[in-house]
């Protein structure tokens, strides 16, 4: 079960795409999967926040957070930031890594 340090910590995933097309929705796909999953092995009070960021709408965040690939996944909570890059369609490999460094 994912925990963060503090109860209380929330939980941020923001999600970077380019476009509309295919992959992209594909990715959005990928990202309702891992909610789901997260929701399943988490307090769901802990997600507080899942945003999906179209950089060709908006390439002043993602230059100014270092986001030269898409699709990217930024998880973060008060205390910590993980940034997962590229392929999220396996969503129990990305909970384990929260799990074992939020865990």
């Amino acid at each position: 079960m994912i925990a963060a340090q503090d109860q209380q910590t929330p939980l941020s995933l923001k999600f970077y795409v380019a476009g509309d097309g295919i992959f992209t929705r594909n990715a959005i796909a990928n990202l309702k999967n891992l909610v789901s999953g997260l929701n399943q092995n988490a307090d769901a009070a802990l997600l507080t926040e899942v945003e999906v960021i179209d950089v060709t709408q908006a390439p002043s965040v993602a230059l100014e957070l270092g986001i030269f690939t898409t699709p990217t996944l930024i998880v973060s909570s008060t205390t910590k930031k993980l940034r997962f890059v590229g392929d999220i369609s396996d969503p129990q490999k990305i909970i384990e890594v929260l799990e074992s460094d939020w865990g």
